[in-house]
């Protein structure tokens, strides 16, 4: 079954509330096709008003031809695009006006589509625009129909909207350029701008993030530019941007800048957090400028607020990407990774910062710079990690909490579940939207952990990270699902190498993963693709293929997931109070892992050993 934006409560921790698969239009058209398909194959072809066949529900210009057809005649102008990412479920697309090379600028626009399900089934069959939910790395999302789709729609629109090219100069900071219909001929598609209402209202002034902090002398940086004064070279995520500076910065070559436009908060918080750690040769430097609105134009109110800041360009991949690109990487590069992490965290956690909440391939680069190939921790924010990269303790706390205010959660349960929560930490009414200069951030589920407790937790996420790095692995299977916003649980990793006790030492960071003996139901994603398997008692497993069949089989899966949490919480006040037992501990798993220290130990004696 293609996966759609919409479906997206039917296989999350949300299913069990979500109501019939059924009630789901886009449940009901792929149940619809799946049971056409499934009829006799000696049965005629399909509708011929359903047949790609038919010219009518032909995409024009489809694939590669897209842009040559946009650029056939010679007297049209071109005015060329690029697809830099995707995100949101495949409904959110970055794009880069490359024709505007002389001042390309910073402005964070991004194009939202109609949703999978909203999509004309022709198109979205032909364009497999579900594949842009999973879709890794710039080429591989590039090649997809519907991001050239995207790129020549886009293209063409902003050929025909009057003074386009100075409307997008203008138009605030954070905005969208909204798809309305997506025809079969791109060059057809509507448009409109969307401005970010409400997205100044969270900025906050520089002079006001410098009283609130109190920084020692010199800690802020010396230098402060306009966003307009940024030349935008690429968009790698919806928060990090590869920019070139002014000369008259005297910053010379391409630099990153880091802002947040959907949670300004906690860029706020992760600037103070880079100001005000110490150095180390494993985290990423402190900032070298702060990046502000225009004070003229943007914000006259209050002075120029912090937009974000200016970090050094890493000239290397990430640690996901590396395990996939290097065609060798020698054990012993391996261990020494794998100490420099461990070295990065306990400098952390000997900081004020105290924790990194964010472990994961993405947030670590290999700086290539020189032949060392040394590892960089990136990602400062202290906000969520991918669930099957988090200790059972955090997951189960953020999935109870956000189940105490989903509107399709019952009230009566939402009460149950605060009143269970609160027993484990204390709940607040509510997280602002301004930035209040919180001591340790936002992530209330690490915050609220004694250090012990926060050591134990990076200790989990350290064992998934030593089983990607042993095993050359870029993801596990459940966390590649999450590129794509699925849900998945807590997960249980097989090791497989055999350096004496790296095994071992994995299996002890990992404890409170579940076995895979409790497995029942297994929903999995292939690329665009949802599907689902059940276990029966003789262990044996089943693949479901319709579409109802598949949505109920995760509303099976997630009720056990929810019996897991219910369970785990109760666990964990229990053992708050003191009255817990021998089974509550094997089944909380943190008080079993071993330090950070003891980690690094082990490690150091598989290095001296090779």
């Amino acid at each position: 079954m293609d996966f759609a934006a919409c479906i997206e409560p039917l296989i999350s921790p949300l299913a069990p509330f979500a109501g019939d698969p059924l009630e789901y239009d886009y449940v009901r058209w792929c149940q619809s096709e799946h049971d056409d398909v499934s009829r006799d194959s000696n049965t005629a072809p399909g509708p011929w008003d359903r047949s790609v066949l038919n010219p009518k529900n032909r995409v024009e210009y489809y694939g590669g031809l897209f842009q040559s057809a946009l650029g056939r005649d010679q007297k049209c102008p071109r005015k060329p695009w690029r697809m830099d990412g995707c995100s949101a479920l495949g409904r959110r697309f970055l794009v880069t006006p490359l024709y505007m090379e002389s001042e390309r600028p910073v402005k964070m626009i991004d194009v939202i589509i109609p949703c999978q399900s909203a999509q004309d089934p022709s198109i979205r069959r032909q364009l497999r625009s579900s594949d842009a939910v999973t879709a890794t790395g710039n080429g591989a999302l590039r090649r997809l129909g519907i991001s050239q789709y995207v790129v020549a729609a886009v293209e063409s629109w902003s050929l025909r909207l009057p003074y386009f090219d100075q409307i997008y100069r203008d138009i605030s900071f954070g905005s969208s350029m909204i798809m309305e219909t997506m025809p079969h001929n791109p060059r057809n598609a509507k448009f409109r701008f969307h401005s970010s209402l409400g997205f100044e209202d969270c900025l906050v002034a520089s002079s006001e993030l410098q009283d609130m902090w109190q920084l020692e002398a010199g800690a802020w940086p010396p230098l402060t530019l306009s966003i307009g004064a940024l030349h935008l070279v690429s968009q790698l995520s919806e928060t990090v941007v590869v920019v070139e500076l002014p000369k008259s910065s005297g910053l010379v070559g391409r630099f990153v800048f880091k802002t947040n436009t959907r949670a300004m908060h906690r860029l706020y918080h992760e600037l103070k957090v880079l100001l005000t750690l110490d150095p180390h040769p494993m985290i990423l430097g402190k900032p070298r400028a702060i990046i502000t609105t225009d004070p003229n134009a943007e914000s006259p109110a209050g002075g120029a607020k912090v937009l974000g800041f200016i970090m050094d360009l890493v000239q290397g991949p990430t640690l996901r990407d590396a395990l996939t690109m290097y065609q060798d990487i020698p054990l012993g590069l391996q261990l020494k990774w794998s100490v420099q992490l461990i070295s990065a965290l306990q400098h952390i956690m000997a900081s004020p910062l105290q924790f990194h909440s964010d472990l994961k391939p993405d947030n670590i680069l290999i700086d290539e710079s020189n032949d060392e190939r040394n590892l960089v921790l990136i990602d400062m924010e202290q906000a969520g990690n991918w669930d099957s990269f988090c200790a059972p303790e955090i997951l189960y706390a953020s999935r109870m909490r956000r189940l105490t205010s989903h509107e399709l959660v019952p009230q009566e349960k939402q009460a149950a579940y605060r009143q269970l929560l609160g027993a484990i930490f204390p709940l607040p009414q509510s997280l602002p939207r301004r930035y209040l200069n919180p001591r340790h951030g936002y992530y209330l589920e690490w915050t609220s952990l004694p250090p012990n407790l926060q050591e134990s937790a990076m200790v989990f996420a350290v064992g998934k990270l030593l089983w990607c790095i042993f095993e050359r692995h870029s993801y596990s299977d459940q966390s590649r699902a999450e590129l794509g916003g699925g849900s998945v649980p807590i997960e249980s990793l097989p090791p497989q190498s055999n350096l004496e006790g790296l095994r071992e030492l994995i299996r002890n960071c990992t404890q409170g993963s579940p076995g895979p003996e409790t497995e029942r139901v297994r929903i999995t994603w292939r690329g665009s693709k949802v599907s689902a398997a059940v276990r029966d008692d003789a262990g044996a497993w089943t693949e479901v293929s319709s579409p109802r069949d598949i949505m109920l089989a995760s509303r099976r899966f997630w009720d056990g997931q929810l019996v897991a949490m219910e369970n785990y919480v109760m666990a964990k006040a229990r053992w708050l109070r003191g009255s817990h037992n021998d089974d509550d501990i094997r089944l909380l798993g943190f008080a079993s892992r071993p330090s950070l220290s003891q980690v690094l130990g082990c490690l150091e004696n598989c290095l001296s050993k090779i």
